[in-house]
């Protein structure tokens, strides 16, 4: 299953020259994620709160093509392998059209673990849900 989340390259994602900061990608590539488990009926805080988090193991990011300030990005997520307690999500970044070549990609680990950074598996009704 795929997801999708439009966002638009503000002033201070940009340097002088209008060129987005390469770190930037990563916030809005995050908040995909975020976004896709909420549409989902999970919820980052509510997570958190019972004791779940869900840090990055490990990314690999390639950037082709610059963003530019003002540009409407698309960031299409779907997740490539889950296991039992991490999930790998590959995701991509496109400037407004998905029909044309991505700009940016990334593959991201992250990891299911409890407050005291132990893996636990996924909730049920979560790992369903990502699953599907």
């Amino acid at each position: 299953m795929q997801h999708q989340f439009t966002c638009r390259v503000y002033y201070d994602a940009t340097d002088a020259g209008g060129v987005m900061y390469h770190a930037d990608y990563l916030s809005f590539f995050a908040r995909a994620r975020v976004e896709w488990l909420r549409e989902r009926g999970w919820h980052i805080g509510k997570l958190h709160r019972q004791g779940i988090i869900m840090p990055i193991r490990k990314i690999t990011v390639r950037y082709i093509k610059p963003a530019f300030l003002d540009d409407l990005l698309i960031i299409q997520s779907r997740i490539a392998k889950l296991g039992r307690c991490s999930v790998a999500f590959h995701q991509y970044a496109y400037r407004g059209n998905v029909e044309c070549a991505p700009i940016c990609e990334v593959h991201t680990d992250v990891a299911c673990v409890n407050q005291q950074l132990k893996p636990i598996c996924w909730p049920a009704g979560l790992w369903q849900g990502l699953s599907e």
